[in-house]
């Protein structure tokens, strides 16, 4: 099967070809993301029912607070600015929050398809140092599913409650 390119495009191939590969990059990232972003809004919602239900457990409560900090600082927002689409941004911090991560993948995701050309030195740039804060995020949201959710379960069920998902 031969596929056709409208004839009034006259960007290369490589050059579409590299704008695939960039653009597939972020979307998977950023699919990455989302679904972490999700699991932390649904994990709080079960850390807030527990609290509610551990009322009389002050030990239940405490591991409860922290993992709840935990779970904020991965999915907080920043208050000093937003990714945007014109003024692209590096990420600034160690670890930026999922939420920032998200963000800047979708607006970098514009950028890179909205013309029929290889994405900019800068895009593709901005592209990567993203991936890899989103790459550093979610390692860290791992870590925090793993080993602290994995804690507060073991005290919960010490405690003959229903363990965090």
């Amino acid at each position: 099967m031969t596929i056709k390119m409208d004839p009034r495009v006259k960007t290369p191939q490589d050059a579409l070809a590299l704008q695939f590969e960039v653009a597939s990059k972020i979307a998977a990232k950023l699919g990455e993301v989302s679904a972490a972003v999700q699991q932390a809004g649904a994990l709080r919602k079960q850390i807030e029912a527990r609290k509610k239900e551990a009322s009389g457990n002050a030990e239940v409560q405490q591991a409860l607070t922290e993992l709840e900090k935990k779970v904020e600082g991965t999915v907080e927002l920043d208050s000093d600015g937003e990714f945007m689409l014109f003024g692209l941004a590096l990420p600034t911090k160690e670890s930026e929050p999922l939420p920032r991560v998200a963000a800047a993948l979708t607006g970098l995701l514009v950028i890179v398809e909205s013309a029929d050309v290889a994405p900019t030195a800068d895009a593709t740039a901005a592209s990567e140092k993203w991936m890899e804060s989103g790459r550093e995020r979610l390692a860290r949201w791992g870590m925090v599913q793993k080993e602290d959710v994995a804690s507060v379960n073991a005290l919960l069920q010490k405690a003959k409650l229903k363990p965090l998902n």
